[in-house]
């Protein structure tokens, strides 16, 4: 599995410190790929970017992203 940085695009590994300091970018939100379908899926990821530019900033404007499914693995997790 790896993460990609919403922002330019870039894909790091699990262990990556680069996770939690942030990408080279400056952006701190990544999208887990859990195989190759999902990297080629995805394609460009900086609309996301575009989306949450607001959020991060310190509007209070709700963003709304769909998402195709969810797995709850046990209640609360």
């Amino acid at each position: 599995m790896t993460h990609r940085c919403v922002k330019c695009g870039k894909d790091y590994s699990d262990k990556s410190p680069r996770l939690l300091k942030g990408c080279s970018c400056g952006s701190k939100v990544f999208l887990l790929i859990r195989n190759a379908e999902e990297s080629k899926a995805l394609g460009d990821t900086s609309w996301l970017a575009d989306k949450l530019h607001d959020f991060v900033k310190g509007s209070r404007k709700p963003v709304t992203l769909e998402v195709e499914n969810i797995s709850m693995l046990e209640k609360g997790v």
